[in-house]
């Protein structure tokens, strides 16, 4: 396969993996979204947590080995050893979770005020998301973790995220 085609192709499989990271559907029709929270490291796997509210309230974690597709896609010999296809490397598993640590947490940001400065950018370090519906005016909150840590608007929002993803962190067994 000439590399000019692995470019596309590797556009189509990021598309997929993009798309399985915001996915707000639920598995269960009696559920509904609740809340999503991503973190997207430069060099590292990509990982979301959405929240679904129904008979149960449980956790979606989805994770894509962006940078094994990349180095599969990229390097010649890995591409040969493991091929060049485009379905994105996932992860996905659900978890009911603890109700009343979750919204201990989770009622915590809506006394948050929506951060008035812009995002700062960056090359790498990590991007984190944020959507909550109803929340924000609406938006789906982005920042970069190093460069959002010097802006004192976004510190609380900054601590609610990190306090959320270590609870997930906890439910997934992650740390």
């Amino acid at each position: 396969m000439p590399i000019e085609a692995r470019q596309a192709e590797f556009a189509l499989l990021q598309q997929q993996a993009y798309a399985a990271l915001e996915d707000i559907i639920p598995s269960s029709g009696a559920s509904h979204f609740l809340m999503r929270l991503s973190i997207y490291p430069a060099f590292f796997k990509y990982v979301s947590w959405v929240i679904f509210e129904g008979h149960n309230l449980f956790a979606r974690q989805v994770i894509w080995d962006r940078p094994g597709d990349c180095h599969r896609f990229f390097d010649p010999m890995e591409g040969l050893r493991k091929g060049w296809h485009i379905s994105p490397t996932l992860s996905v598993v659900e978890k009911i979770i603890d109700e009343s640590v979750f919204y201990s947490l989770f009622d915590q940001v809506h006394q948050i005020p929506l951060p008035k400065t812009e995002r700062s950018m960056a090359i790498d370090g990590e991007s984190w998301y944020l959507h909550i519906p109803g929340s924000f005016e609406n938006r789906i909150l982005d920042w970069n973790a190093v460069g959002c840590k010097k802006e004192d608007d976004w510190q609380p929002l900054i601590q609610w995220a990190e306090n959320m993803h270590k609870f997930l962190l906890t439910v997934f067994g992650s740390h």
